[in-house]
């Protein structure tokens, strides 16, 4: 909300991320239709991107900064997975970001903390491994798992069936 109303002013404040750019004086009506348009915005995208199987930020509409966030941590999730020492804390360092800050949004935009995101993502990739043939012990260390117990723990809690069985019912 601004007293700039120029093009260029609000050029600018869209380019950088607002999701609305309002100039004063503005009607009360306008402000209560562009927040309920975010708000269901933000419940779609929530809902979608929870339901994805493959994490596509690019398959989906929304503002540009939060496409842009997403595709950097998809990026940095498919880069790393794999990596056992990969976590919360190289996160915060690649993406130049509190703990806080990362919490919150990536809670708004996935209604994930950014750790079930990272374990999600990991078993969501053991899924196509488990589907092309490959063992439980090896699909488990390639998606960044150091456990094969607790691989197999996380597993079944997110499918309902042990990795063993997922990949006996695939074949």
């Amino acid at each position: 909300l601004t007293a700039k109303a120029g093009l260029e002013n609000k050029l600018v404040g869209l380019e950088t991320g607002a999701d609305v750019y309002l100039t004063k004086p503005f009607d009360a009506r306008e402000l209560l239709a562009h927040v309920q348009n975010l708000i269901a915005q933000r419940i779609q995208l929530r809902e979608k991107f929870s339901q994805i199987d493959q994490f596509a930020p690019k398959d989906i509409a929304w503002s540009s900064y939060d496409q842009k966030f997403l595709s950097k941590l998809m990026d940095l999730l498919e880069e790393h997975h794999d990596d056992p020492e990969f976590g919360i804390p190289v996160m915060l360092e690649k993406l130049a970001m509190s703990r806080t800050q990362l919490h919150r949004k990536v809670k708004a935009l996935t209604n994930n903390s950014p750790a079930n995101l990272l374990r999600n993502f990991r078993l969501k990739r053991a899924v196509q491994f488990l589907e092309k043939g490959e063992n439980v012990t090896q699909t488990a260390y390639r998606v960044g798992f150091n456990s094969v117990s607790y691989f197999g723990k996380t597993f079944k809690e997110m499918y309902g069936v042990v990795p063993s069985e997922y990949a006996q019912k695939q074949q």
